[in-house]
């Protein structure tokens, strides 16, 4: 073991740090807990300085990083963290009467709690780091050793030196003045030794036996004290227990530490998860071992008549094993009865009493299993069961809790399976609901009512109503006692796809919500009564049963865009000029204006327009055009060359009386006659002469041309004729293209 040590302690010197390390920082009742993970095994040390406390480890130092350290903490008693790169060592500001308890939670996690009062006392963390030599000393020169001592066979400090002289590159972080380079040696050795003691120890690799001596001399003979854990509600203990136990968790100092022993004894805080949570171990919650392989009906039996023995004394094994045989089938209600039938003082009571409700589907209001989410042991699983707030971001134990539920009887499997995917899917975790559900499905005999529910529902997260619509309308053909359920979810699955529901089912919802009030499933039953009304046209009651349940407003909307008829258009989407506009989806508020515009209503229209860059800015150039905004549509027309945003571009034009510009754009468009229509409105005929034809190609050429009138006083008859030649030559060229161009 102590080879062992040496060699991992000098491999992990040699290891430089590729990232920087997280300091992170929590606030807990009566202390503040702050974590630094290096990721690597360090040898460390705290000290008292001027300002609080500092971290020092050996070797290369780390760039640290703070940015989570004060999220979610105030500055009641840690104020400040920083580097102090010339000391090697990471600073903690204190700004309280308290004292630092570090201990090394994991290899390479190193914890420290500033707790409130003064510290232990002896506490060796109050005592200042010795100052570093701003250059590491080169190792000493190896001297002759003193003679061996006699009637001595083997002297191991000395073999020890001899195999350390050459491999220590630097002196420790604490050197002592010493008299030679043997005495240097061994402190080294003792201290690497007791070091990596204390982290066997901390990794429940090692326990640690006190010494049997007096309270007193043991105070003074040695430094130890149990590192504090989470306050995380935890089963009661068995007193005896608790004080067998007492020291099996012990910190080493520095100092001599004679009688300690080294056993395989695991203690008690390796059932410990990922951050520090108390953790129930694996066997307490071996439900597939409570069940025997004779049938339920014959192990209940067998189980209900031993519970009573001789003399009316309740066995106690007996009325266990009869418990745990009830959670493992599912009886939760039977189970907290046998419970209070024969009252126990069972350390496991509290936990049975929280599995008794989950197996049932209720809710746990003792959470027992608080905080163990993240354990390696079953308490993962049934964490997540109990956790109906489970969130993104939450710390799960995915492995743990999949292993745990592969390992339960498959009833219970197919019993509590529907919640724990639900728990799963609330997170996202799609990887996981697809293990779950193989590993229910996989069972022998036809999935039951509830699996097909639960089927449906990992469709519908997964983007998938059809399949899930198909699913639930065969249970509705096939009633059963989960129909109703059904009928909920169905709901559900035709909203998703804006398709309509029939009259018969929103009768259905109206008698079901009648019947599950004040029950765990009227919420549910009101929000698919509510869909249900604005999926089969009636939006007047959809709306008012949205009052209350702000959530489904946009959905309303959503529907009524898509099923709603022109005249449930009219009535709910014109607003009052003095009325907010709902907050809708995008796509939403595209089929308002669309239809509202088609309904021969722009400035309704308009109003539904919150992000014009959402809508296509052709559309919203004829609603401006039909209301008389000719300036706004050529605003959203900037940059738009197609030939319909052209054509635009060139009525809006004429609406602002630029013919010429509006002749220029229908050109562009394509749009000739519009174009030769516009030419004509800016009466610019010689333009017309050149590029019209036919009809207005002559009233062009008739108007454009100019004859020499004779004078008056030579010859007046013929000067009047000309103007009378003229003047019917337009007349006729008029009337030709009057005749050409249809009446509006």
């Amino acid at each position: 073991m102590i080879r062992i040590a040496l060699f991992l302690w000098l491999a992990c010197a040699a290891q430089a740090f590729a990232a920087p390390v997280q300091v992170k920082a929590g606030e807990h009742n009566g202390f503040t807990r702050i974590v630094v993970d290096y990721g690597k095994a360090v040898q460390w040390q705290v000290g008292r300085t001027d300002d609080g406390y500092e971290l020092r480890i050996e070797g290369d130092q780390p760039e640290y990083d703070f940015t989570d350290s004060f999220k979610i903490i105030g500055t009641s008693r840690l104020v400040s963290l920083w580097a102090d790169q010339p000391a090697g060592a990471m600073r903690m500001g204190v700004a309280c009467q308290c004292h630092a308890i570090p201990f090394e939670f994991r290899e390479g996690i190193i914890v420290i709690d500033l707790r409130n009062g003064p510290p232990p006392k002896g506490s060796s963390f109050e005592d200042p780091l010795p100052t570093l030599p701003t250059k590491a000393p080169q190792p000493p020169e190896p001297k002759p050793l003193p003679p061996k001592s006699v009637g001595s066979d083997y002297n191991w400090q000395k073999s020890a030196i001899e195999k350390l002289s050459n491999k220590l590159a630097a002196p420790a972080l604490q050197p002592l003045p010493l008299e030679n380079a043997a005495a240097s040696a061994f402190d080294t050795l003792r201290k690497t030794l007791i070091g990596q003691i204390s982290q066997g120890a901390s990794q429940g690799l090692i326990q640690i036996a006190p010494l049997k001596l007096p309270k007193s001399e043991a105070a003074a003979k040695l430094d130890v004290e149990k590192p504090p854990l989470d306050p995380v509600e935890r089963p009661q203990e068995n007193p005896k227990v608790a004080a067998d136990t007492e020291f099996s968790a012990l910190r080493s100092g520095l100092g001599e530490l004679p009688a300690i022993s080294i056993s395989e004894g695991a203690p008690e805080h390796q059932n410990l998860g990922a951050k520090g949570e108390s953790c129930l171990e694996a066997d307490a919650l071996d439900v597939a071992a409570w069940r025997g392989e004779a049938p339920v009906s014959d192990e209940l039996q067998r189980t209900n008549q031993n519970i009573i023995g001789e003399f009316d004394k309740i066995d106690l094994e007996a009325l266990t094993t009869a418990i745990q045989l009830y959670l493992s089938v599912g009886f939760g209600a039977e189970a907290r009865q046998l419970m209070q039938a024969f009252p126990n003082d069972l350390p496991q009571r509290p936990m049975w009493q929280a599995m008794a409700a989950l197996v049932d589907g209720e809710a746990e209001p003792r959470a027992f299993f608080r905080g163990q989410m993240g354990c390696d042991s079953p308490a993962a699983l049934w964490a997540i069961l109990e956790n109906n707030q489970i969130a993104k971001g939450d710390f799960v134990n995915r492995d743990a809790a999949y292993l745990a539920f592969s390992n339960l009887p498959l009833d219970l499997r197919r019993a509590l399976g529907p919640t724990l995917i639900e728990r799963f899917l609330a997170i996202g975790d799609e990887a996981s609901v697809t293990r779950l559900r193989a590993v229910i499905l996989r069972g022998p005999g036809e999935a039951s009512p509830e699996m097909t529910l639960m089927d449906a529902a990992i469709d519908m997260h997964g983007k998938q109503p059809a399949a899930a619509e198909e699913k639930l309308q065969s249970m509705i053909d096939d009633p059963g006692p989960s129909s109703g359920d059904a009928v909920v979810a169905l709901i559900e699955a035709k909203v998703a796809q804006n398709l309509p529901v029939d009259q018969e089912l929103v009768n259905i919802l109206e008698a079901m919500v009648q019947e599950r009030d004040n029950t765990t499933q009227a919420a549910a039953t009101r929000r698919a009564l509510v869909l249900a009304q604005a999926a089969s046209s009636n939006f007047t009651d959809a709306f008012k049963g949205a009052a209350d349940q702000p959530d489904l407003e946009q959905i309303i909307w959503r529907l009524l865009s898509r099923l709603g008829t022109d005249d449930a258009i009219l009535t709910h989407a014109v607003l009052a000029e003095d009325r907010t506009v709902p907050n809708v989806d995008t796509e939403t508020d595209l089929k308002l204006v669309t239809r509202l515009f088609d309904l021969g209503l722009p400035q309704a229209a308009r109003r539904w327009v919150r992000s014009e860059a959402a809508i296509d800015p052709l559309l919203l150039a004829k609603i401006d055009l039909a209301r008389a905004d000719a300036a706004d549509a050529l605003r959203l027309l900037t940059g738009q060359d197609s030939p319909d945003a052209l054509a635009l571009r060139a009525t809006a034009l004429q609406i602002l009386g630029d013919n010429a510009e509006a002749a220029k754009a229908f050109t562009a468009s394509g749009d000739a006659r519009s174009a030769l229509q516009a030419t004509a409105h800016a009466q610019d005929w010689q333009a017309l002469r050149e590029q019209g034809s036919g009809n207005w190609q002559a009233l062009a050429k008739t108007a454009t041309e100019q004859r020499s009138p004779s004078p008056l006083q030579t010859a007046p008859l013929s000067y009047g004729n000309d103007i009378l030649e003229q003047t019917a030559a337009t007349r006729d060229a008029v009337q030709a293209l009057l005749t050409q161009i249809a009446p509006p």
